[in-house]
């Protein structure tokens, strides 16, 4: 053989081992975005941190008697990440979504199970990661929701999350409602506006 079919075939050879090499990279690479991309984008989600304003809670106002005129409540708005940490294995889901969706039925009462079952499995279909459950949940009641089944794997690991919203409450309705007032950005009525840097 001379140096030159013995250069070339070294050539050819190292050439072979470069393309034989990135076809891998290439293999590997459609594996990890393709087949195995829900779990690492569930990974990625759960562990990034979000950051969010969390709104304080109005201070209380009483009247000279000591009656309560204003006063503060926290509400939920629930949502549900559908590839949580603890519920991204579709057999983990499929085993507890129709127990969730009878619990969920039975409590709130505005859909039979098999439509929460329904909009829970097209939810996860659809890759959602935060679907509104309901609006205006009081704390006592999320305290019960935290136990019904994928919800009570953990606060997170679930896929239940509960943002806070904070409900001004008058005890007596409308009775000195317009005195009392409200605030809210760019307008100021009532003691609420008027007082506003002081409740706040």
């Amino acid at each position: 053989m001379n140096i030159r079919a013995n250069i070339l075939l070294r050539v050819y050879l190292a050439f072979g081992l470069i393309v034989l090499f990135a076809f891998a990279v290439l293999l590997r690479l459609g594996d990890v975005q393709f087949i195995q991309g829900k779990k690492w984008r569930a990974m990625a989600d759960s562990l990034s941190v979000r950051e969010f304003d969390i709104e304080a809670i109005r201070g209380n106002i009483y009247s000279n008697d000591g009656s309560l005129l204003a006063t503060s409540v926290p509400e939920y708005e629930l949502r549900m990440d559908m590839f949580a940490g603890g519920i991204e294995k579709d057999e983990v889901f499929n085993s507890k979504v129709d127990s969730l969706a009878y619990s969920l039925a039975g409590f709130f009462k505005d859909k039979t199970a098999k439509e929460y079952s329904r909009f829970l499995r097209n939810a996860r279909r659809d890759s959602l990661r935060a679907v509104l459950i309901k609006r205006r949940v009081s704390y006592q009641d999320l305290k019960l929701i935290r136990k019904f089944p994928l919800y009570n794997i953990g606060s997170y690991s679930g896929g239940l999350k509960a943002e806070q919203q904070n409900k001004r409450i008058l005890p007596f309705k409308d009775l000195a409602a317009r005195t009392i007032g409200y605030k809210k950005p760019n307008i100021s009525v009532g003691l609420e506006g008027a007082y506003g840097n002081y409740i706040d």
